[in-house]
């Protein structure tokens, strides 16, 4: 019993050091012409958990420090996506590039410490 928690224990850290490695992850929700989403985020490796939680169609685009990059497929209401940048310190403009989107407000900043 004592070597089987042990073991539990070993692995426990052995993962925690892997999601450690793998970055920061940042969910993200879209809905009609709004991002919800953090303001800040740490430098590094960093995965955008993007759900769609609208009627519509959405789309993400982040763009600065060198990045510029939209998520394909553009996830369809209730869909989940996922985006992996390597954030640098800086701000990064957030935008939904579908027509018209943007200009009715769905764009955001994110500031990388």
């Amino acid at each position: 019993m004592k070597t089987l928690i042990c073991l539990l224990g070993v692995s426990a850290i052995s993962l925690g050091a892997l999601s450690a490695q793998d970055g920061q992850k940042i969910n993200v929700t879209m809905s009609e012409y709004h991002f919800n989403m953090p303001a800040t985020a740490k430098a590094g490796k960093t995965t955008f958990v993007i759900k769609n939680t609208g009627r519509k169609e959405h789309a993400f685009a982040i763009k600065g420090q060198g990045i510029d990059q939209k998520l394909t497929p553009n996830p369809k209401p209730g869909q989940t996506e996922t985006l992996q940048v390597d954030l640098k310190p800086g701000a990064y403009e957030i935008t939904c590039p579908l027509p018209f989107h943007t200009m009715r407000g769905m764009k955001t900043t994110l500031v990388v410490k």
